[in-house]
This record gives C-alpha cells, sequence and structure tokens, in this order.
C-alpha cells in the first residue's frame, strides 16, 4: 500500500513537471515571435496560425492572443469581431504583466476602431492604455507612437482639434525616440493637419518646410506630402502635383477601402483648379469605388458631387447626389444606433448572466461554508459529548475506588478492633502485675514499665507515621477544614465526616470513645465559629 501511494504520487510530480516544462517551451516560443514581429508579421503570423494552445494555461492562450492580434494588424488583415483581444486584454487586466495590458488594450482600441470608427470604446480602450503606462512608467516609444497617432486620429475624427493636436505632438516626440523615419515623416503630416484646423497657420507652415527639407521621404507617403503642399499653399503646381503623386498612388495594389478617399481627393484637387468635368469624373469614380455602404465619408463624397453637378447645371443629378447623401448620413447613424444597442443589450445580457453566475457561485460558497460550519458543530459537539461522558465514567470509577477503599480500610478497622480489642486490657493487666511485684522484685518491676512505655510510644510512632501516608489523605480530602487544628484533630473530623463510628475511631486511635466524642465536638465548634467569621 505504502508503494503503491509513493508511485502515485511520483507520476502526479512528473506530470506537474511535464506540464511546467511545456509551459516554459511555449512561453519562450511565443517571447521569439514577438521579437519578430516589427519586421516580418506575416511569418509571424503564419506560425501563430499553425499552433494550438487550447491545452495551455490562460497566461500562454493570452500572450498567443496578443501576437496573433498584432500579427493581423501588422499584415493588413481585415479584422471582423474583437473577441480574440478582448480575452487577452481582459485576462491582462488581472495578471501582473503591465506591458502586456497596455499592448493589449492598444490593440483592443485599434481592433474596434476599424470594426466602427464612430464608436466610443476606442477612446477609452486608449485612453486607459495611456493610464496603464503612466502608472507603470512603461517607456516603449514604438508603443507610444501607435497609441498616440490612434489616439490623434479619433479627436481629429470627433473635431477636438486641441487635443489632436498634444496627441500628435506627443506621437512625434515618440517617434524621435523610437528612431522610425517612416513614423517620424506620417507624424509630422498628421500634425500639420491639427495646427491648421486649430488655426496656428504659422507653425504649420513651419511644419510644411520641414517636410519639404527632409533628404528623404518612404515612397507610401509621398502622396501624403504632395496633399499637404496642395491643403496649403492652395496652387496650381501644388495641386497638380497632388493629383499626379495621388493617381499613382490609386492605380497601385491598395486596398478597395482606401481608393474612394484617394478619388475623392483628385476630384477636391481638380474642382481647385477649376476643371470640374474632370472633378466630376473622379467624383463619379470615387462614388462608384465605394464598399462600405455604411461608411460615415460616403456622405461627404455624395455631397461633394451633388455641389459639382450644380456647379455643372445639372440639378437633377445634384439634387439626386444630396438626397443620396442624406440617406447615407441617415443609414449611417441608423446602423451605428442599432449597432450600439445591440452591444448595450449584448453587454447588458453578459453582464446579467454574469450577475446570475456569481449569484450562483455565492449560493454554492454559502452552501459550502454552512456546511463546513455546520460540520464542525456536529463534530465538536460529538467531540463535547465524549469528553462529558469520558469525564463521567472517570469521576463515576473515581467514586467505586474511593468507596472501595473505603470499605477496605472498614474492614481493616473491625478486624483491628477484634484482634487488638484486648491490648489495652492485656497492658492494664501488665501494669497490675508489676504493681504486685514492685515490692519482691524492683528490678522486675522497672524492666515491665519501661517495655509498656516502648510499646506505648511506637505504637503512637506507628500510627503518626500511617496517617501521614497518601492513600488516607486520598481518601479522606481535609482541604476543606479551614480552621487551626492538629493532624490528629484533621483525622478524626475527617474519619467521622467520612461515617467512621467514634467506636471505630476510638479503636484506631487507640483511645476511649469518649475522647473521641469529646474531640469531634469540639472540632465542631470551631467550625461553626469560623462560619460566623
Amino acid at each position: 500500500m505504502k508503494n503503491s501511494r509513493l508511485i502515485v504520487l511520483g507520476l502526479l510530480l512528473l506530470v506537474s513537471c511535464n506540464t511546467t516544462i511545456r509551459q516554459h517551451v511555449m512561453q519562450a516560443r511565443l517571447a521569439n515571435l514577438d521579437s519578430l514581429l516589427s519586421h516580418r508579421p506575416r511569418v509571424v503570423l503564419d506560425s501563430l496560425e499553425q499552433m494550438d494552445v487550447s491545452e495551455h494555461s490562460g497566461e500562454v492562450q493570452s500572450y498567443y492572443n496578443l501576437l496573433l492580434t498584432i500579427a493581423r494588424d501588422k499584415s493588413y488583415v481585415d479584422f471582423t469581431d474583437d473577441s480574440i483581444i478582448s480575452l487577452a486584454a481582459e485576462w491582462y487586466r488581472n495578471g501582473k504583466d503591465p506591458e502586456n495590458l497596455a499592448r493589449s488594450l492598444i490593440y483592443l482600441g485599434i481592433v474596434r476602431y476599424g470594426l466602427n470608427s464612430m464608436d466610443t470604446l476606442p477612446y477609452l480602450h486608449l485612453k486607459e492604455a495611456e493610464d496603464v503606462m503612466k502608472v507603470h512608467a512603461i517607456e516603449d516609444p514604438q508603443l507610444q507612437v501607435l497609441l498616440y497617432g490612434y489616439l490623434g486620429d479619433i479627436n481629429l475624427r470627433n473635431r477636438n482639434y486641441p487635443e489632436a493636436e498634444v496627441c500628435f505632438e506627443k506621437g512625434l516626440e515618440a517617434s524621435k525616440k523610437a528612431g522610425n523615419h517612416r513614423n517620424y515623416v506620417l507624424a509630422y503630416i498628421n500634425l500639420f493637419y491639427a495646427k491648421i484646423y486649430v488655426g496656428k497657420t504659422d507653425e504649420a507652415e513651419n511644419i510644411v518646410l520641414q517636410i519639404n527639407a527632409m533628404d528623404s521621404i518612404p515612397d507610401e507617403l509621398i502622396p501624403s506630402v504632395k496633399k499637404v503642399n496642395a491643403f496649403f499653399y492652395q496652387t496650381g503646381p501644388t495641386f497638380k502635383e497632388a493629383i499626379i503623386h495621388s493617381v499613382n498612388d490609386s492605380l497601385k495594389g491598395m486596398y478597395d477601402t482606401d481608393k474612394p478617399g484617394v478619388l475623392f481627393n483628385i476630384s477636391q484637387f481638380y474642382m481647385k483648379l477649376n476643371r470640374l468635368d474632370s472633378a466630376v469624373i473622379y467624383g463619379e469614380a470615387c462614388l462608384n469605388a465605394i464598399v462600405d455602404s455604411i461608411n460615415l465619408d460616403n456622405y461627404l463624397y455624395y455631397k461633394h458631387l451633388a455641389n459639382l453637378y450644380a456647379l455643372t447645371g445639372e440639378y437633377k443629378k445634384s439634387s439626386e447626389n444630396y438626397k443620396k447623401a442624406l440617406e447615407s448620413f441617415n443609414t449611417y447613424h441608423t446602423v451605428v444606433n442599432e449597432k450600439r444597442i445591440l452591444e448595450l443589450e449584448k453587454k447588458y445580457n453578459i453582464a446579467a448572466a454574469q450577475q446570475a453566475l456569481l449569484k450562483e457561485k455565492l449560493k454554492k460558497r454559502a452552501y459550502v461554508i454552512f456546511s463546513v460550519i455546520l460540520f464542525a458543530i456536529v463534530i465538536v459537539t460529538i467531540i463535547g459529548l465524549f469528553y462529558w461522558k469520558h469525564t463521567a465514567v472517570q469521576s463515576k470509577q473515581l467514586e467505586i475506588v474511593k468507596q472501595q477503599k473505603i470499605d477496605q480500610l472498614n474492614f481493616f478497622l473491625e478486624a483491628f478492633n477484634n484482634t487488638a480489642g484486648i491490648f489495652p486490657g492485656l497492658l492494664e493487666e501488665i501494669y497490675q502485675l508489676a504493681h504486685k511485684s514492685r515490692q519482691s522484685c524492683p528490678e522486675m518491676y522497672n524492666d515491665l514499665i519501661a517495655c509498656l512505655d516502648k510499646v506505648k510510644r511506637d505504637y503512637k510512632s506507628s500510627f503518626s507515621a500511617t496517617t501521614q501516608q497518601d492513600f488516607l489523605k486520598e481518601i479522606f480530602n481535609s482541604e476543606g477544614l479551614q480552621i487551626q487544628v492538629s493532624d490528629r484533630e484533621k483525622i478524626i473530623y475527617a474519619l467521622s465526616e467520612s461515617g467512621f463510628t467514634n467506636e471505630l475511631i476510638a479503636g484506631l486511635l487507640n483511645v476511649s470513645s469518649d475522647n473521641i466524642r469529646s474531640s469531634i465536638s469540639k472540632i465542631k465548634q470551631k467550625v461553626a465559629a469560623n462560619c460566623r467569621i
């Protein structure tokens, strides 16, 4: 039996060690993929999609979900929901990894912003991530570039221009620390628009000059730079340059969702150049490129084309596009409101389910606690009953033993009285014989008297030794006697209280019954006097 227990314990330890090793190996593998995210996101995404972490701990699964979301974002994969990153953020909220908590909150905001740019939740998640980074003093420039870039964009879209300016300035400072030239140029471009919208034209001009003075600009940002020049200088050459680069940009393999915005910009530039025919062509191309029917920007596209038709005198088409603009605006807000209602209902249902689950857990916990308390009460009661029973049995046994000792002592006293009752008469006869021979044989008389005295002393000494033995003190407990009396009187009182007759006590002490009766009377008087005091 003992060997089998040791074997089971060994197997449990082996399984536990094996599980721990597997967790460490997977954690190290994910950390290695994390280090490759910035440079090779597609390779990391392929590796992550081939992995299975369902049997691993919550920490490993949360790390995996975070990396999978980042890899998909950097690989430009469209998100259909936020379930994966939500699980990671929720786990890190209860964990002890503030850096990954900040990362998960930022990407939760990015994913939800991509799903619905007018939703307020992305902003709240990003602000929460900013608070986490401040509280834990997390200095990660790349993460700060991402954070303040999206915060600035959200504020700009919601026309909160002063706050957008602050965010873009923080993003520019973070991009300097990160040493990423692309992010640095992009931060300047975003800051330019924020400066324009808050009316800081001089600072905006300075930004334009610094952008144009840069030695190199990433190819994918050149159209944005040309658009900045056209937006600021409002001249024919700048508009033409912006158009050329925007057209080239639209011909590239960009995402379909980005094409309407580029064509809209081209149409605006032609309108600024007073080339309304070209502006109308690109305005119509912009509407034909729309793939997201509930994008708020569609309202601007329809309104812009309606304005162009009004300028060219095609009022019927202008009216139709104004109606479509209004319909697009209403459709967007209707769908957004419906989505928000559904989200609120979903959150309410989840909260209600969590509340019900919590109540059920509390009920189970209360039931367990009540069961434990009840079990403890039963155990204590059983122990108390056993103790009381044991104590009662012990007391009864002590009483029985005490009574047995008293009975034995009574028996020995009776035997002593029966056998030693002749002792005083014998001594008296010896005394009489000794006195008779006193005249005739003085030496014999003196010897007899000496022997009789010796017998009396030995008897008294023997009795005193006997009364001092522990078994008599156990049988006749005289501790309750609170008066000053001699040991002999204590013995007399204890024997009398224990039920011994005066004759038995007299026989034990080798005195007369009258003597014992007198001693008992005196002791009782002392006890009564002490009680009155």
